[in-house]
Protein backbone atom coordinates (compact mmCIF):
# COMPACT_ATOMS: atom_id res chain seq x y z
CA UNK A 1 0.00 0.00 0.00
CA UNK A 2 1.40 3.61 -1.19
CA UNK A 3 0.57 6.79 0.21
CA UNK A 4 0.60 9.39 -2.07
CA UNK A 5 1.22 13.70 -0.98
CA UNK A 6 -1.39 15.13 -3.65
CA UNK A 7 -1.02 18.63 -1.50
CA UNK A 8 1.37 19.94 1.04
CA UNK A 9 -0.44 21.77 4.13
CA UNK A 10 1.85 24.39 5.45
CA UNK A 11 1.37 25.23 9.23
CA UNK A 12 2.38 28.68 10.14
CA UNK A 13 4.97 29.03 11.97
CA UNK A 14 5.12 31.94 14.76
CA UNK A 15 2.57 33.86 14.71
CA UNK A 16 3.49 37.80 13.45
CA UNK A 17 3.53 40.64 15.43
CA UNK A 18 1.33 42.74 13.25
CA UNK A 19 3.12 46.25 13.33
CA UNK A 20 0.88 49.24 13.70
CA UNK A 21 1.79 52.91 12.45
CA UNK A 22 1.99 55.26 15.52
CA UNK A 23 -0.40 57.60 15.55
CA UNK A 24 -0.28 60.98 17.30
CA UNK A 25 -2.18 59.51 20.22
CA UNK A 26 -0.31 56.58 20.86
CA UNK A 27 3.02 58.79 20.66
CA UNK A 28 1.73 60.72 23.68
CA UNK A 29 0.29 57.82 25.46
CA UNK A 30 3.45 56.44 25.33
CA UNK A 31 5.18 59.54 26.17
CA UNK A 32 2.96 59.83 29.95
CA UNK A 33 3.85 55.93 30.16
CA UNK A 34 7.57 56.70 30.26
CA UNK A 35 6.88 59.64 32.71
CA UNK A 36 4.64 57.38 34.97
CA UNK A 37 7.71 55.07 34.81
CA UNK A 38 10.18 57.61 35.68
CA UNK A 39 7.92 58.70 38.79
CA UNK A 40 7.66 54.89 39.84
CA UNK A 41 11.13 53.14 39.09
CA UNK A 42 13.30 56.13 38.13
CA UNK A 43 15.47 56.87 35.17
CA UNK A 44 18.32 54.53 36.40
CA UNK A 45 15.89 51.25 36.71
CA UNK A 46 16.76 48.06 34.72
CA UNK A 47 14.87 47.18 31.32
CA UNK A 48 13.56 44.16 33.39
CA UNK A 49 12.58 46.77 36.17
CA UNK A 50 10.75 48.93 33.70
CA UNK A 51 8.77 46.27 31.45
CA UNK A 52 7.55 45.14 34.99
CA UNK A 53 6.27 48.46 35.87
CA UNK A 54 4.82 49.19 32.15
CA UNK A 55 2.83 45.64 32.58
CA UNK A 56 1.59 46.64 36.17
CA UNK A 57 0.72 50.50 34.84
CA UNK A 58 -1.05 48.89 31.93
CA UNK A 59 -3.22 46.34 34.24
CA UNK A 60 -4.33 49.32 36.39
CA UNK A 61 -5.11 51.05 33.53
CA UNK A 62 -7.64 48.60 32.14
CA UNK A 63 -8.95 48.14 35.71
CA UNK A 64 -9.92 51.76 35.80
CA UNK A 65 -11.49 51.66 32.55
CA UNK A 66 -13.22 48.57 33.32
CA UNK A 67 -14.75 49.82 36.78
CA UNK A 68 -16.02 53.27 34.52
CA UNK A 69 -17.26 50.39 32.08
CA UNK A 70 -19.11 48.93 34.19
CA UNK A 71 -20.43 52.17 36.29
CA UNK A 72 -21.52 53.99 33.04
CA UNK A 73 -23.14 50.16 31.78
CA UNK A 74 -24.90 50.25 34.80
CA UNK A 75 -26.18 54.09 34.78
CA UNK A 76 -28.00 53.57 31.44
CA UNK A 77 -29.63 50.07 32.40
CA UNK A 78 -31.05 52.00 35.59
CA UNK A 79 -32.24 54.52 32.94
CA UNK A 80 -34.04 52.34 30.35
CA UNK A 81 -35.51 50.55 33.81
CA UNK A 82 -36.67 53.89 34.38
CA UNK A 83 -37.88 54.77 31.16
CA UNK A 84 -39.39 51.25 30.66
CA UNK A 85 -43.48 51.00 31.85
CA UNK A 86 -44.17 48.97 34.72
CA UNK A 87 -46.04 45.44 34.08
CA UNK A 88 -46.57 43.04 31.50
CA UNK A 89 -47.87 44.33 27.62
CA UNK A 90 -50.60 43.06 26.88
Amino acid sequence: MRIRLVAEAIMPGKPRNRRVEPTPTMMKLVEICEREMDRRVGRDATFELRQAARAAFAVELLCKAEEEDQTEGTEVTHARQRAEPKGRPE
